[in-house]
């Protein structure tokens, strides 16, 4: 057995001017090379599938949001639950495939809960100018990560 250092030599102890391979160096440089390349599309994939569950949250919550908003406009404008004046907040207890829940589990985004305020002769965008004969209802649905609000009004007469 021989052991060579340097150029390898043919059957004839001539060195070989064209070596063919790769050297161990070469190989480490390259596995090192993949793994960071590996490892940074490994994190992109983390972020996309964080920030997608976030954007699920965002547009379950603003589903939910325009439900309770449109089964609230769909009450007769004598109901009572309008205030005459000043304004009331209360929870919205009609969540669910039911019908009569406080809350509403959405797989993939987490448990909301929704309330909703109502303010008579409500200021139209903060501006000092009030609407007569229109209640504001505004509608925010929660799960702990976010606040979603959705803001609607509801002629009385």
């Amino acid at each position: 057995m021989a052991i060579f250092v340097g150029k390898l030599r043919d059957s004839n102890g001539s060195a070989t001017g064209n070596q063919k391979g790769f050297s161990l160096v070469e190989l480490l440089v390259a596995i090192m090379l993949f793994s960071i390349g590996i490892m940074a599309i490994a994190t992109i994939q983390d972020i996309a599938i964080r920030e997608n569950r976030h954007a699920n949250t965002i547009a379950s919550a603003g589903a939910i949001a325009q439900e309770v908003m449109e089964n609230i406009l769909s009450w007769d404008s004598s109901d009572a639950r309008f205030p005459s004046s000043g304004s009331v907040t209360a929870n919205y207890a009609q969540l669910g495939s039911t019908g009569n829940a406080a809350s509403v589990l959405i797989p993939g985004a987490g448990t909301f809960t929704a309330t909703y305020t109502m303010t008579a002769n409500a200021q139209l965008n903060g501006a000092g100018a009030t609407i007569a004969d229109f209640t504001r209802i505004d509608v925010t649905v929660t799960n702990g990560t976010i606040s979603y609000t959705l803001t609607g009004y509801k002629s009385r007469s």
